[in-house]
């Protein structure tokens, strides 16, 4: 408008190119890829989908230790998570948002015009590499297929290009093909111990182990990454029933099983090794199984070698199978050495857990945005004396709060296997807050959180300042006139500016002659100011 930027759209966008070879399978430019993928439900304990970009990116993270691939299962999921996985190198399968077909004609138009909005956002993002064109479990819908072609007509189309089937036990997809769900059907929860968790292992190693020797198939998605909640029924049985579904490599609180660790030694470069046992004398130790990417491992008892492992033969077809050796139980310490070129590349030591002594809070992130939306997760755990997780504990842990936040989730905590979580989320104040953990006969665990953002004094009467709710942004409520507050702003200072409903009426203007003018003829309706650069005076 004039000198004025009124309007502006940024989008990121990337270039890869990949193909489905009905005969050699996947490849990304030009190199050929076996896709290990994990299907991904979005939302968290406590607080369903409202989940901030932090732990977007947290997920994502975790997910690319272990995958390098993954299916939004069945919705469109936030941007945050798209670009988190553009940047960390997470390939995507986006389905249509649906999860069974329930209705007729009309519920079909809007089937394929949600497909068609969420393609237009998302089709930017280099990550995704597959739109699928089917509804879930079913065969290829040529509504949807046109669709998404009209939409983006340089991506493959799961089950219309190639195969996109769901695979049981001893099955695989030809063609091409991607195994849309692999699915777990050994439902284990952490609490179950170390015989359910090894054996989930056995169940996915050896079906993903089908995907490695056909070279048709381009890879796995398992079913799936996160556990969720669902329905309750019989197949997915608790009590009390809290309706959660236990199939995943990590349980809904973001607190892995032993199989993710597993995963990770398949898909990781980097030299790892995790003993799948907790070394008491209950547990599963003979044999003992550790997940490793190294060359060889020695397994130690109170620093005492017990020789080197044997790699196990069930799944030879993985990359990465188990070690596994019997060793006899000894209180103590049980040590993994992991080698690589004859060199000690990777080392784990697990302690025989002791009797219950202290409640330990352990947060993911120690500082996060004063802006009253954002939360950190704070895992909850009983350890020992020594600081050993006590797996058995299934103590009643009460949570509280001091300073600048407010606790989500349930209070108290009862542990399971050792360990929950609480969500701590900020104020719209910056400064600390202080969490701490209580149980009976237990000595309490704190940690403290800062929350950070900028505060604009601006000296004028009649003008109010509402904290910020980002690290670099303060956001202005204006009860005067806003050319007289604009006036204020060095010259250049970007702004927005939004009406009394919250409606953007102009974005990332810069402050300048031309733009006051215009702002001075605005008299009506303007409620906000965002400036984008902090401001301490």
């Amino acid at each position: 408008d004039g000198s004025v930027e009124v309007d502006s759209c940024i989008t990121r966008f990337g270039f890869r190119w990949v193909s489905f070879n009905a005969t050699s399978g996947f490849s990304i430019n030009g190199t050929p890829l076996k896709l290990n993928g994990e299907n991904r439900h979005h939302h968290w304990p406590f607080v369903g989908e409202a989940v901030p970009d932090l732990y977007q990116r947290f997920d994502a993270n975790m997910l690319r230790k272990c995958a390098n691939f993954v299916r939004l299962s069945h919705y469109p999921q936030d941007p945050a998570f798209l670009d988190a996985c553009d940047e960390i190198g997470l390939m995507v399968d986006e389905p249509p948002p649906t999860w069974m077909q329930t209705g007729g004609t009309t519920w079909m138009n809007n089937l394929e015009e949600a497909q068609r909005r969420t393609i237009r956002r998302d089709r930017n993002h280099p990550s995704i590499i597959v739109w699928e064109g089917y509804i879930n479990h079913g065969s290829c819908n040529t509504r949807l297929r046109d669709a998404a072609r009209a939409e983006d007509s340089t991506r493959s189309i799961g089950q219309c290009d190639f195969p996109h089937p769901m695979c049981y036990a001893g099955q695989t997809a030809n063609g091409g093909g991607v195994c849309s769900e692999y699915p777990n059907w050994q439902a284990d929860w952490r609490r179950t111990g170390e015989a359910g968790m090894i054996d989930q292992t056995r169940q996915w190693a050896t079906q993903y182990g089908l995907a490695k020797t056909n070279a048709q198939c381009s890879g796995m998605q398992g079913w799936c990454m996160f556990d969720y909640n669902t329905y309750h029924n019989a197949y997915y049985p608790d009590t009390p029933p809290r309706s959660i579904c236990t199939n995943g490599l990590v349980d809904l609180y973001r607190i892995p099983k032993f199989t993710y660790y597993w995963y990770v030694s398949e898909v990781s470069d980097s030299p790892m090794v995790f003993i799948a046992n907790y070394w008491t004398a209950a547990s599963a130790t003979n044999p003992v199984w550790v997940y490793s990417n190294c060359d060889s491992v020695a397994l130690l008892v109170n620093g005492l070698s017990q020789g080197i492992m044997t790699r196990y033969t069930g799944y030879p077809t993985v990359d990465h199978p188990p070690f596994t050796r019997n060793v006899t139980f000894q209180s103590g310490t049980l040590t993994a050495r992991g080698y690589r070129g004859g060199v000690v590349a990777a080392t784990q030591t697990i302690r025989t857990p002791g009797t219950a002594a202290a409640v330990r809070l352990v947060p993911d992130y120690t500082e996060i945005p004063a802006n009253g939306s954002d939360w950190v997760r704070i895992v909850i755990q009983v350890v020992d004396a020594s600081g050993t997780v006590v797996p058995t504990a299934a103590n009643s842990v009460t949570l509280t709060i001091s300073g600048q936040g407010k606790l989500i989730g349930d209070n108290p905590v009862l542990m399971e296997a050792g360990q929950l979580i609480i969500l701590a989320q900020s104020t719209q104040v910056a400064g600390t807050m202080t969490i701490t953990g209580s149980s009976n006969g237990l000595t309490d665990g704190s940690t403290t959180i800062t929350t950070t953002g900028t505060t604009a004094v601006l000296p004028s009467a009649g003008l109010s300042v509402v904290p910020v709710y980002s690290a670099n942004k303060t956001i202005l409520a204006l009860a005067g006139a806003s050319s007289v507050l604009l006036r204020l702003l060095p010259e250049n200072t970007i702004v927005s500016v939004f009406d009394l409903s919250g409606k953007m009426l102009m974005k990332r203007c810069q402050v300048n002659q031309a733009f006051l003018a215009k702002m001075k003829r605005r008299t009506q309706g303007v409620s906000l100011i965002e400036i984008e650069q902090p401001l301490t005076k």
